[in-house]
């Protein structure tokens, strides 16, 4: 038996691929031996391990979705993202600590493990500092002025769909904030990436360890790509749904 293993936050797009897919799929384990096990943003054990293979593995899933690890797993392997830091390394919470340490104005102050950006602080002062930290927040990281950003999907070695974040109204813009609750949304690219730029998708995605994932890509105001993070269970509609199913069946061999 085949299965995809989806979490409750990626089960709208889990279920849709399974039943195209012709597979079962759940939240949890089966209870039975699987053969191919596909993994769509859970990194939730099955026991024992599949008879065949597993596309995107539990440490890879799981890898991915620690945000603050993921950021210096890909960095360590040359993979370019933005600079972080741990509040905890911070003595005094100041400003000035950040600034010593690398990091420039403004940052974001983030949680480890986080959807949509709803975790995000702004940072400017000593005060959103100590805020961030009652408030729970782990880690700083750096903003990168940016002219565009990307969701690059990648399976395998292959680039197989890029869509371009764009605003759609004027209402609620905040410039480090850009999702659809903040009036963005992804089409297709208005001025597609370099060769050298879809490699750095390819990088991370294979510094992570993962068969397949989304790359939030960003190109800064001086052109440069930066990797902002890897999603392994994406929201699909359409003809993204298409594209996975088709690479899917591939993969499956069927």
């Amino acid at each position: 038996m085949n299965f995809l293993l989806y979490s409750n936050i990626t089960k709208t797009t889990g279920r849709e691929l399974a039943n195209r897919l012709g597979i079962k799929s759940g939240s949890e384990a089966p209870g039975v031996p699987i053969d191919i096990l596909i993994r769509w943003g859970s990194s939730v054990g099955v026991g024992k391990a599949p008879r065949i293979r597993t596309i995107n593995r539990k440490e890879a899933v799981a890898l991915a979705a620690d945000k603050f690890a993921s950021l210096e797993t890909m960095r360590k392997a040359g993979v370019v993202v933005p600079k972080v830091l741990r509040l905890n390394e911070l003595a005094h919470n100041t400003i000035a600590e950040v600034l010593k340490k690398g990091l420039k104005l403004p940052v974001l102050a983030r949680t480890a493990h986080h959807t949509r950006g709803r975790d995000i602080l702004l940072c400017l002062q000593n005060r959103d500092l100590r805020r961030a930290i009652r408030w729970g927040k782990q880690f700083l990281v750096e903003y990168i002025p940016t002219d565009r950003e990307y969701r690059v999907h990648v399976f395998g070695e292959s680039i197989i769909r890029t869509s371009q974040k764009v605003l759609m109204s004027k209402d609620e813009y905040l410039p480090y904030m850009r999702n659809d609750d903040h009036n963005h949304t992804f089409r297709n690219p208005r001025q597609n990436l370099t060769n050298a730029q879809n490699t750095v998708a390819i990088n991370a995605v294979r510094a992570l360890g993962l068969d397949f994932g989304a790359v939030d890509l960003i190109i800064s105001d001086d052109g440069n790509a930066y990797v902002l993070e890897v999603n392994t269970g994406p929201s699909l509609i359409d003809n993204g749904l298409d594209i996975y199913e088709e690479k899917f069946k591939e993969a499956m061999e069927i």
